[in-house]
């Protein structure tokens, strides 16, 4: 069975490289064009076509989805099913129907629940403890599609957006190619999203970064966790961005207004929250590398009494 891939981010490449090792390999691989990304803002070609070259993939990047020659193209392919995974753009209606038989995409979450650009972000944030992958068949409405399957997971203590984003890809992969095998053998089933009970994660800002020491200490920890590895949580020390990238939390009562410094010990900084300590491990001070807390408390004098904004 002949298929299309379209994807772009670094998650895509996972799958997309799974699939190949499973003797699944798309006929076409379509994603964004190269563009200026790390600093100094340097021309990459995406992780996808990285990886499509790597194994002898034709792979398009076309300007425009409408753009007469990709379509002729896409069309000669003659592919039953076209597969979209973090692809970065929505497809047209005439381009979907250009697949034989359907075409079909991955969403890392359990829809109807966090539909959107990021789903991994804001389960962390949200402090869910189970997420997962669900394959439906792409609709005009983004990520409204009906269900062909989905998969659970546990989201550990210690995971962050990077972790689980590299466990969903994995997961996301296995159940991709159940259903290509199931969408072959014409044994598939579409099952309708409930939209009453719908849920949405939009794309994450800068400012959804900023620290509110008046929350509790877990929820703190979970924006951390779920910010990595961009934006990453921020808070001001003396006027100045400083990026919290590790904590550890105490839930136990204290007596402090949120924000205020309470202890500093080779452990790292301890910041009242609105309920509960959190200890901050490790820190990006602004224009500066990935430090240690203690080291950049001694580097600043930092004192007990001294507050994060």
């Amino acid at each position: 069975m002949k298929f299309v891939y379209f994807g772009s981010s670094y998650f895509s490449r996972i799958v997309l490289d799974s699939l190949v090792k499973a003797g699944k390999i798309p006929s076409l691989a379509v994603t964004v064009s190269d563009k200026p990304s790390g600093r100094g803002l340097k021309v990459r070609a995406t992780p996808v076509k990285v990886l499509a070259r790597e194994k002898g993939i034709e792979v398009l990047a076309p300007p425009s989805l409408n753009d007469k020659s990709f379509i002729k193209r896409l069309v000669s392919v003659s592919s039953e099913v076209f597969v979209v995974v973090s692809y970065g753009r929505i497809i047209p209606k005439n381009v979907l129907d250009a697949a034989r038989i359907i075409p079909v995409a991955v969403h890392p979450s359990l829809l109807p629940l966090y539909r959107g650009a990021a789903p991994i972000n804001w389960v962390i944030i949200n402090g869910e403890s189970k997420t997962g992958t669900s394959i439906i068949k792409v609709s005009e409405k983004v990520d409204a599609g009906d269900i062909i399957a989905q998969r659970p997971l546990h989201i550990s203590g210690s995971d962050d957006a990077v972790t689980l984003s590299d466990k969903l890809a994995r997961l996301s992969a296995s159940v991709l190619l159940d259903t290509l095998n199931s969408i072959e053998k014409g044994k598939y089933t579409l099952t309708p999203q409930d939209e009453s009970k719908a849920t949405f994660a939009p794309k994450i800002k800068k400012e959804d970064g900023r620290i509110l020491w008046g929350k509790d200490a877990s929820s703190i920890r979970n924006l951390v966790r779920g910010l990595l590895p961009w934006p990453e949580a921020f808070t001001f020390h003396k006027g100045k961005i400083v990026k919290i990238l590790k904590v550890e939390v105490y839930d136990e009562f204290i007596k402090r207004k949120p924000s205020v410094i309470v202890k500093i010990d080779k452990e790292g900084i301890y910041v009242a929250a609105g309920r509960g300590i959190v200890i901050i491990k490790r820190v990006k001070p602004e224009g500066r590398k990935e430090m240690d807390a203690y080291a950049f408390s001694c580097g600043h004098n930092m004192n007990p009494g001294e507050t994060f904004g």
